[in-house]
């Protein structure tokens, strides 16, 4: 009939602004960074990334950030001034313990960081680096989400069946932003979450409580987009998301980086052995090389000495001779010396 299940104004208006922030907006930031990566494995090395609009990567975080946080990192002091993906995780930082130094959350602290990398990467035409950092902003970008879904699991179990609270609305529109990426981990989590998330005309909220509906967000978040539960989503004192999950496949997107350059100086290394071996050889050839010419140089300049020394011997040897006979005739007086 077209008549939608939300009957007050309130809960209307919670499900049209929750979709436009964080689904609509949510993808186009997807779309943006996609392009950012096919735009540079497309660039000519030799001309580098040339863009005629705008930097896909500022567009993407305009789209997440929003006008409203303002030029501070970390997004506006105020709470009510953002509405986008900086937003809700700083909402929630405080309560799950996962606010940084500077008093805003830890993914919107990682979410710039890995924002302005992309820009580095996409002029350096690094472009796996780049496609590493804009699956981790993706990824980072769902900690807010599912905080908030844990807090509204928890609050949500307290409403009855025919409730006009916002909250219900707000709960179903940020379910729907991570329920794909659950689903694929695992289709029984995905389906769970959805059944006591998505609120139906009639039915109470969260059949299954708050508490297991917490852990199975847990659940859901650490295995299905491969982060740390305790270190990125944290906990309140209702419920521990994190408590019992484990993810030894989880690893951090600067390790990642990291694992593929040790790959790489790895795929270098296994050429190392046969390029020192081929080394070692020429040295030795060209010692051996060297030795022998060395050696016959020394030979020649030995043969050559012994040649100019005998013609040294001989040269004097025939002065002495023709000196000795003209003595023996000539000397002065020694034909007129009288014979004894």
């Amino acid at each position: 009939t077209g008549k939608s299940k939300w009957v007050s104004t309130q809960q209307i208006a919670a499900i049209v602004a929750t979709t436009a922030a964080h689904q609509i907006l949510f993808l186009e930031a997807v779309t943006k960074l996609k392009i950012a990566v096919q735009q540079c494995r497309e660039a000519d090395p030799n001309v580098g990334f040339i863009s005629a609009l705008l930097n896909p990567i500022d567009e993407a975080a305009a789209l997440l950030i929003g006008s409203m946080e303002g030029a501070k990192l970390g997004g506006s002091a105020d709470l009510e001034d953002g509405q986008l993906m900086y937003n809700i995780a700083n909402r929630h930082a405080f309560q799950f313990n996962t606010i940084n130094k500077l008093q805003y959350s830890k993914s919107v602290s990682t979410m710039e960081d890995l924002l302005f990398a992309s820009r580095g990467e996409l002029d350096a035409l690094d472009c796996e680096d780049l496609e590493l950092s804009a699956e981790g902003i993706l990824k980072y970008a769902m900690v807010g989400i599912t905080q908030a879904l844990v807090r509204l699991a928890v609050t949500n179990e307290q409403l009855g069946e025919f409730s006009t609270a916002a909250d219900l609305a707000q709960t179903e529109g940020l379910a729907l932003s991570i329920l794909p990426l659950i689903d694929n981990f695992n289709k029984d989590i995905a389906s769970s979450i959805a059944k006591n998330m998505i609120w139906y005309d009639g039915e109470f909220p969260v059949p299954n409580g708050g508490v297991a509906v917490g852990k199975l967000l847990g659940q859901g978040f650490t295995n299905g987009l491969q982060l740390e539960c305790k270190i990125n989503l944290g906990a309140i004192q209702q419920v521990d998301p994190c408590d019992g999950v484990l993810c030894p496949t989880c690893v951090d997107v600067y390790d990642k980086k990291e694992a593929k350059k040790e790959a790489k100086n790895d795929d270098g290394n296994d050429a190392k052995p046969f390029a020192k071996w081929l080394s070692a050889v020429a040295s030795i050839i060209l010692l051996g090389l060297g030795f022998v010419l060395y050696r016959k140089r020394r030979r020649k300049r030995q043969y050559e000495r012994q040649h100019i020394r005998s013609l040294e011997s001989r040269t004097n040897g025939d002065t002495s001779t023709a000196t000795n006979g003209q003595s023996m005739t000539t000397s002065p007086g020694f034909s007129d010396a009288p014979v004894v």
